[in-house]
């Protein structure tokens, strides 16, 4: 996947920047620039800060997670079609199937589309898709430049989705297997976070 096109490059910047921070840090440390006490508090201050930075960004993909088949399911209803264009293809095979024929093996697709609306082009890459097969897509084919039907909010053109029929079922049976999932994580993680705080603060 192309990282210029990845929704994860925020996090991957603020992960490097943490990172030379923290490395900054210690290397005051080590050298006895920063008095001891202060070196040790800065420390426990930034480890507090970083693990309540993961436990929200964990939090907000999983709430995320609920929110968008609701913002895909407006957009089924009230959306608009079109016919995209795939620009770039990415297949993510089963871990266990890699061996199988790329015909049958199980797999996610993750596609760059291109699709024209009211006059302006629009380059959107989607999320994984669910697991399928290239069998089970058949007659269709994720293959770059195979013309891809699309839905679009109307005010906002670039709030799409894939309308294929075969993804659209998936995606709403894996939605509701996983919905307890991402409930129960961020309950889970902001719970232990906020007792760990009360107990070493």
């Amino acid at each position: 996947m192309r990282l210029k096109n990845n929704p994860f490059r925020m996090i991957l910047i603020w992960i490097v920047f943490g990172a030379v921070i923290g490395s900054l840090i210690g290397a005051l440390g080590v050298l006895r620039i920063i008095p001891k006490d202060t070196f040790e508090s800065a420390v426990g201050i930034t480890i507090r800060i970083c693990i309540g930075l993961i436990v929200l960004i964990l939090d907000l993909l999983c709430i995320w997670a609920l929110l968008r088949p609701r913002l895909i399911g407006y957009i089924k209803q009230h959306g608009e079609t079109a016919e995209g264009i795939i620009a770039y293809v990415h297949e993510i095979p089963r871990p266990d199937q890699l061996r199988e024929d790329a015909w049958i093996r199980k797999a996610r697709f993750v596609c760059t589309v291109l699709y024209h609306v009211n006059g302006k082009d629009y380059k959107v890459e989607y999320p994984p898709t669910p697991l399928t097969s290239r069998q089970a897509m058949y007659p269709f084919s994720f293959e770059p430049e195979k013309v891809i039907p699309v839905q679009y909010l109307r005010r906002f053109p670039q709030l799409s989705c894939i309308a294929l029929p075969q993804i659209q079922a998936a995606e709403q049976a894996e939605q509701q297997r996983n919905r307890i999932v991402f409930i129960v994580i961020p309950l889970i993680l902001t719970a232990l976070y906020v007792t760990a705080m009360i107990m070493t603060g």
